[in-house]
């Protein structure tokens, strides 16, 4: 394995070879957070400012720098050279030396279009005329390159692929426009004879074996127009290919360029007896990579069921006129509390919006300071941050990925500012609150569980999640990935008539119409201490988190639908568990009873060093196969708000180690059992 240092990556070529590189450990370097690759390693750089590009190239420390950035639009190079000069010459220029300096391979992509249009297939030796600013630049970059690093390997090509997310490729546009029948124009007098990057990817594989060095032209064999392309990828696709257009590239104003690209590979072939497939067969594999088999359809990590009733009930409510603050936000919280054994229910905007609530009700504020798990969203532990208390972090039980009661009790025995503990129900399995419960009843804290994964579930001794048997408060989530979804909601429940109150008047700006008594006798009542009917009454500073009889409604004809939710997740659960006994570096993260869990999500732990490839590359090959995986969660003091707190990330082992070994599986009510086959198939043909 190499370590690689890949620059421009938010292009097109770097973020495919981090696919096709798989083998190899890379950093991508970009200048701006753009069509990302998840958890891909990316570095945050200026190419302007040598001083840090060459610092965190350093930092790495790299086998081979493979650079594809540069300026790469004709028309804007001729319309500001210096920046072409500036983004094509002096950067390249600045990492081949850099690259000389501490003795790694460089790879420089150059381009096709450094000559006129004399010769069919211009070769490595062929005399260069560029004819445009940006082929010139390119042409002195190439220069410049073998000047400061003579070991240097220069890549004359040209390439196709899909492109990264808001960035399409040609190959993007051709395909995408085809695809809605609608016409494209393409020169049937421009030719050139490009690779698919997967076939350059090959060759860059080979070259970084060898001891080569100097320009060599990766290309296909065949020379053909911009328009026969077109023709190939409608032919491939099975797509209307009289949509195509040709045209001259007489007819349209551009900056003067060669109408023939065509390089020949004769010395590449030759040099490492490798031989190019044709250009059909390079888009039937590129066909095949994105698999656009219509039969398979995306899989996604986690996604809501709907049914007819669903969509009844919210129509019902639609027609009835009650939009919001009407009578299915009532329903909803009597189902809800009753569902789960408490004694109130109140439903707010969000699952965020209901911790944020709860603790404002529990005191906290900057002279005091909460706990929690860092193995959670980040609004658990913002909902403190929003009164000002200090975030405490206590590190997780590998086993459960919940709190460690043990390292918990001891923060608390030694920490006299803690008011209260947001225990996380991770994946939907309970926290054994009731331990807690017992060794902080007497200190006067406060316990809000964070239940946003855990509607349905049950604690050991059989009582609910929710019933708020052993805390003060819970908050579940409704969001569209969770077991029943309202589309964005959440309910906090509680035994606490005096918070329930307060909890009623902080959603909606700290009126309760409802049945507050009023405090302002003067404009509440008449003369004849009647209540003036139109009076409301602000008692505290309060927020706008109201949930909508809309989304009650959704969420009412959800809730009737648990039972069988739960029991279809458990099933996929037990498959999951059942197939994995087969694999060597991949298990289950959460030893537990899944019995008494919600199955929110499920998470394996995968032993990346063993099988030699990184998450974001297992992703980026499960996602190429329709399959969309998800990482739950980075360490929230991880997050890069949450430097300023100085959190000394040594206490956190079991967070960390967890952190870099899981992959949350897809899970949900309609995944099918030959949906959880392909994906439990395709997981072992690239890890086992």
């Amino acid at each position: 394995m190499k370590s690689i240092y890949i620059t421009g990556g938010n292009g097109l070529l770097a973020t495919n070879l981090v696919q096709y590189l798989n083998l190899h450990k890379i950093k991508l370097s970009l200048r701006k957070y753009e069509n990302l690759i998840p958890n891909a390693d990316y570095d945050l750089v200026d190419s302007r400012n040598y001083s840090l590009v060459k610092s965190k190239i350093l930092d790495f420390k790299p086998h081979v720098i493979i650079h594809t950035a540069g300026m790469t639009d004709i028309e804007k190079s001729e319309k500001f050279p210096k920046l072409a000069y500036e983004s094509n010459v002096k950067y390249s220029r600045e990492l081949a030396r850099i690259s000389s300096l501490i003795g790694c391979k460089f790879i420089y992509i150059s381009t096709d279009h450094l000559f006129n249009d004399e010769n069919r297939y211009n070769s490595e030796t062929s005399l260069t005329t560029p004819l445009n600013i940006y082929a010139k630049t390119k042409l002195l970059s190439e220069k410049a390159v073998l000047k400061e690093n003579k070991k240097s390997i220069i890549l004359r090509t040209n390439f196709f692929d899909w492109g990264p997310l808001n960035k399409l490729s040609f190959l993007d546009n051709i395909y995408n426009n085809l695809s809605i029948g609608k016409k494209i124009y393409l020169f049937d007098d421009v030719y050139f004879n490009p690779v698919s990057i997967k076939i350059l990817s090959e060759v860059i594989e080979k070259l970084i074996s060898s001891k080569k060095s100097g320009i060599f032209n990766i290309t296909s064999n065949k020379s053909i127009s911009k328009f026969i392309f077109g023709q190939k990828i409608a032919n491939i696709f099975k797509l209307d290919k009289n949509l195509i257009v040709p045209i001259s590239i007489k007819d349209k104003k551009l900056v003067i360029r060669p109408k023939n690209l065509s390089l020949s590979n004769k010395k590449i072939t030759k040099l490492l007896d490798y031989n190019f497939s044709s250009i059909d067969k390079m888009l039937s594999q590129v066909k095949n990579n994105r698999n656009f088999n219509k039969n398979i359809k995306i899989i996604p990590y986690g996604r809501h069921h709907l049914d007819q009733n669903d969509i009844l009930n919210v129509t019902n409510t639609l027609k009835s006129g009650e939009l919001t603050q009407g009578s299915q936000i009532f329903k909803f919280e009597n189902i809800v509390k009753k569902y789960v054994g408490a004694k109130y229910a109140v439903a707010v905007s969000s699952c965020t919006a209901g911790l944020h609530l709860c603790a404002i009700v529990a005191g906290l504020n900057k002279n005091n300071s909460f706990v929690t798990s860092p193995i959670s969203f980040v609004s658990t532990s913002n909902a403190g941050l929003y009164q000002n208390s200090k975030p405490l972090f206590v590190d997780i039980d590998p086993k459960t990925v919940n709190i460690d009661i043990k390292k918990l009790r001891e923060l608390i025995e030694k920490n006299k500012s803690i008011k209260a503990i947001l225990p996380v129900h991770f994946g939907g399995y309970p926290v054994d609150l009731k331990k807690i419960y017992n060794f902080i009843k007497k200190k006067k804290k406060i316990i809000i569980e964070d239940a946003a994964h855990a509607l349905g579930a049950k604690y050991k001794d059989g009582y609910m999640v929710g019933s708020c048997k052993y805390s003060d408060m819970c908050v579940f989530s409704f969001h569209p990935v969770k077991i029943v979804a309202s589309g964005e909601g959440g309910v906090i429940t509680t035994n606490n008539e005096k918070y329930y109150r307060e909890l009623l008047r902080l959603r909606s700006h700290g009126i309760n119409k409802k049945d507050d008594k009023f405090l302002n006798k003067e404009f509440a009542f008449d003369s004849k201490s009647k209540r003036n009917t139109w009076y409301y009454e602000m008692q505290q500073l309060g927020f706008h988190y109201r949930i909508t009889d809309i989304q009650s409604s959704l969420a009412i004809s959800q809730m009737s639908k648990i039972k069988k939710f739960l029991n279809k997740r458990l099933l996929l659960v037990k498959n999951y568990n059942k197939f994995l006994k087969k694999f060597k570096h991949c298990e289950p993260v959460q030893k537990i009873n899944f019995k008494i869990s919600s199955n929110h999500i499920y998470i394996v732990r995968i032993n990346f060093n063993k099988i030699g490839i990184s998450r974001n590359e297992l992703m980026t090959k499960l996602k190429n196969l329709r399959i969309l995986t998800q990482v739950h969660y980075l360490p929230i003091f991880l997050q890069h708000y949450y430097k300023r707190f100085n959190i000394n990330i040594k206490n956190y082992t079991n967070s960390i180690d967890y952190y870099n070994n899981c992959l949350t599986l897809p899970l949900y009510y309609d995944l099918s059992l030959d949906e959880q086959k392909y994906i439990i198939q395709q997981l072992y043909k690239i890890i086992e």
